[in-house]
């Protein structure tokens, strides 16, 4: 039992063929379409012992089917990730340090949250010295809106 069993052996071949790269291009994009497709090729190997015919459309009813249904359990939460938080959404309420001085005339300066260096402004307007620790409120555009922290305040939930 071989290759040629597998994949051209029979009518199902191609279909087995072309499940395997949809689920190889799927495992490499995670885009839910290649995975739609591939259950579709798998069940178009499973029409082609019936003729052409129900070969594709098996193929097109199980892709229907596989894109309705993933569908539906993303929009219901089922297939979104859950935990931390992640992107640009971990930065706000993170803390950072100033490490071109806040200047508030200008509008300028930077700051470094979780190792990554962005432009930051105060949100009241204040001035903050080189080093400074600092506290994300939100996301401005590109810039963050930071607030002096002090070393005592509490973490934000």
């Amino acid at each position: 039992m071989g290759a040629e069993f597998l994949f051209g052996g029979g009518p199902w071949g191609p279909w087995l063929l072309g499940a395997l790269v949809l689920a190889i291009l799927e495992a490499l994009t995670l885009q839910f379409i290649g995975f739609a497709l591939a259950l579709g090729c798998l069940g178009g190997a499973a029409g082609s012992g019936f003729g052409t015919n129900w070969a594709v459309g098996s193929f097109a009813v199980v892709t229907v089917m596989a894109l309705v249904l993933s569908r539906r359990l993303i929009r219901t939460g089922w297939l979104r990730p859950r935990g931390e938080p992640t992107n640009l959404a971990a930065v706000v309420g993170a803390r950072g340090t100033v490490i071109v001085p806040l200047v508030a005339a200008r509008q300028e300066g930077r700051v470094l949250v979780q190792g990554e260096d962005w432009w930051a402004v105060t949100a009241n307007n204040s001035d903050l010295p080189l080093h400074a620790p600092v506290r994300v409120l939100a996301i401005e555009g590109s810039r963050l809106v930071v607030q002096p922290e002090e070393t005592g305040d509490p973490p934000l939930s």
